[in-house]
């Protein structure tokens, strides 16, 4: 029966691997009524002919970015007929589990006690594994013909619209109904008839969690108490507890989340993560909530960036994150000093940085750096197209572009900011020696000049250890506040287009979420000149594998949106080349 179980859980997992085509979340996730509704962990997936094909043909894709010689994933026909030989030599998967399998199939955990316990052994104990099926007759005839096969024993009981299947001197159990046989390590690690009178199909909050996801469709969803997960990780030992003390009643918000899985336009995969945080104002606490991003604000971002992340109100963010740090120290103060972790020395750390700050560069954090950052704002990074001649030395350039801008909403604010942070860059240059050699032989200076009609104000670094000047660069503009290295700055000082001129990053717009408050991505082709170096200096074979997944793919993004309060939605796309 152990070994039933365990097969049958490998192909329910190869079978969700990766998300297909989609069905509503509430079709994909009608097996939660088998399972108590204070079930804490349920997952969901489709099982059906569509959803195999499509799989394998991502399988096919993805074989061609091994090299040849080496060894490729075997298409999924073959992995199933190789799982369903394990229990049935020379029998195939569509001639004896096709016939009787449903579309979706969906394990969880009934409670998280034996993940949280001493032993290793019964970590299974409390999961169900659920199976949709289509001819009861059939599915019961393979299934106790393969424990039959194998040498087991079992014992039937005809329930009240079930067939339970157990065996007295062993692990394992079968509920077989209608539509769907459920697998667990034993008969009572699932009271049935209770589980169907009040399922987590009933669960207000788990249905309601499910409509928080943004698509309609979904190939594989996930479930999460939050909440029960945190409980048992405390109670998984007394330093766990003592650690997730110091947080008080703070985890106590944490909702039920839900992770749904699909695929958008045959090449793009999705996965959404939604949730709802509890108020958490009786905590002192509050819920940093900005607007939307401003689409256009991406054309002061170099269009070859590896990675950018673009956001709004810098200041709600920054200032709200203080805030609440500040709260949490006051409220959980005794917490924290019962875990060795002193909130007045926090607090005094804390204060020191925004002195600090103010010490070097004669600006206030709150008032006067960040009170005008309202606008959009972006942190992003690029590696030189000339690595290779950077690397060798024979192009006297930095391999990396990193830059930070802001939306200038206070022209005056965002001039002052310039002005305190070029005193900063004196007195950085002081530190390896303005206008003269230090002792390790660098050199540094402040100096000015002008770009796209713009005072820019550069420390050069001069290093004997470095192959280049190190250029550090502070702007502002009517349009945009900058700092970085010279080609960023360029670029956000320009404004020309930058990021919003890439194909691959205009195509993934389509997959962002609406109304989205923070945008992550990452190109694949800015990788090039690493993949380019790869070759020069590794094996060929490592190359061209590098190469060939990288022209599998254009790039992926990462977008957030607050529908409402206290609601937070998430999406991460990965997008193949068509």
């Amino acid at each position: 029966m152990r070994k039933t179980i365990a097969l049958l859980l490998i192909l329910i997992l190869l079978l969700g691997a990766m998300p297909t085509l989609a069905v509503p979340p509430v079709d994909l996730n009608t097996l939660a009524r088998y399972l108590p509704a204070d079930a804490p962990v349920f997952v969901s997936l489709r099982t059906d002919d569509d959803f195999i094909q499509t799989l394998d043909t991502f399988i096919t894709r993805i074989n061609t970015a091994v090299p040849e010689g080496e060894d490729t994933i075997p298409s999924l026909p073959v992995l199933l007929d190789m799982a369903v030989g394990e229990m049935r030599p020379d029998a195939t998967f569509a001639d004896t589990i096709r016939p009787w399998l449903g579309d979706t199939a969906a394990f969880g955990f009934t409670s998280l006690d034996s993940l949280i316990d001493d032993s290793d052994s019964n970590n299974a104990d409390n999961v169900v594994v659920a199976v949709s099926i289509t001819d009861r007759e059939l599915a019961t005839s393979f299934l106790l013909g393969v424990i039959e096969e194998n040498g087991g024993t079992f014992e039937q009981a005809e329930m009240d619209g079930y067939t339970l299947v157990s065996n007295p001197d062993a692990d394992g159990a079968l509920f077989i109904l209608d539509d769907a046989i459920l697998f667990t390590q034993t008969a009572d690690v699932l009271d049935l008839d209770s589980a169907m009178a009040d399922s987590l199909a009933d669960n207000e909050i788990f249905t309601s969690r499910l409509a928080l996801l943004p698509a309609s469709d979904y190939n594989a969803t996930v479930y999460i108490s939050q909440s029960d997960l945190m409980e048992a990780v405390a109670a998984s030992s007394p330093e766990n507890a003592e650690a997730m003390g110091a947080f008080g009643d703070m985890f106590d918000s944490l909702g039920a989340q839900v992770w749904g899985f699909t695929i958008l336009d045959g090449n793009s995969l999705v996965m959404d993560i939604a949730q709802e945080i509890a108020d958490m104002t009786g905590l002192g606490f509050t819920m940093a909530s900005t607007g939307p991003v401003d689409p256009t604000f991406a054309r002061f971002i170099p269009a070859n960036v590896l990675a950018s992340i673009h956001g709004t109100d810098l200041n709600t963010s920054v200032t709200g994150g203080l805030d609440n740090l500040q709260a949490m120290l006051e409220s959980q103060a005794a917490m924290l000093d019962e875990a060795d972790m002193n909130a007045a020395d926090i607090e005094a750390g804390i204060a020191q940085v925004e002195q600090g700050f103010t010490a070097v560069t004669g600006l206030d954090l709150r008032t006067e750096f960040l009170s005008w950052m309202t606008g959009d704002y972006a942190l992003f990074a690029s590696i030189n197209p000339q690595l290779m001649g950077t690397i060798s030395g024979s192009v006297a350039e930095s391999p990396f572009e990193l830059g930070f801008i802001v939306e200038v909403t206070d022209p005056a604010a965002a001039q002052t900011t310039v002005e305190g942070l070029s005193r900063s860059f004196t007195q950085l240059g002081a530190l390896v020696g303005l206008d003269k050699e230090s002792s390790n032989g660098a050199t540094a200076e402040v100096v000015t000049e002008e770009i796209a009609g713009t005072e820019v104000t550069i420390l050069n670094i001069v290093s004997p250890d470095v192959p280049f000047v190190i250029e550090i660069l502070l702007a502002a503009n009517d349009n945009v506040f900058a700092v970085g290295t010279r080609q960023a700055v360029t670029a956000a000082l320009t404004g020309d287009g930058g990021l919003a001129s890439n194909p691959a990053y205009m195509q993934a717009q389509a997959y962002v979420l609406p109304d989205t408050t923070s945008l992550g991505w990452l190109s694949v082709a800015a990788l090039q000149p690493v993949i380019d170096l790869a070759g020069a200096f590794g094996s060929a074979d490592d190359a061209a594998t590098a190469q060939n997944i990288a022209d599998l793919l254009t790039g992926g993004t990462l977008s957030s949106t607050i529908p409402a309060d206290g609601i937070t939605v998430s999406r991460a796309v990965l997008t193949f080349a068509e």
